[in-house]
């Protein structure tokens, strides 16, 4: 007889980046519960949008994003605390990073 693996149910969640603080470039990992129309963006302190790094429609699972300083315009940005933001259907995940 085999063994019957049991699948868990998958979360959405969004995970603190890496690394943190970021220096050239960071990973901001997430994971979906159900394909969805995901938004992922980084917004200053002020929260001015700086750069939109995921909007489409994504499946289950486990994601990782890069982003690597830059803003809309390809400008690198200056030092400072930053959040990013998934939006994913009804629901909003904030984190803060900090650039150096």
């Amino acid at each position: 007889m085999g063994v019957e693996e049991e699948l868990l149910p998958v979360e959405t969640a969004l995970h603190q980046n890496s690394p943190n603080p970021v220096v050239d470039e960071t990973g901001i990992p997430y994971t979906l519960s159900e394909r969805t129309r995901t938004n992922l963006r980084i917004y200053d302190i002020t929260g001015k949008l700086v750069r939109t790094l995921i909007d489409e429609v994504q499946s289950t699972g486990g994601k990782e994003v890069l982003w690597d300083r830059r803003n809309q315009n390809g400008e690198s940005v200056p030092s400072g605390i930053y959040f990013y933001k998934l939006d994913i259907g009804n629901r909003t995940l904030t984190k803060t990073m900090v650039v150096l």
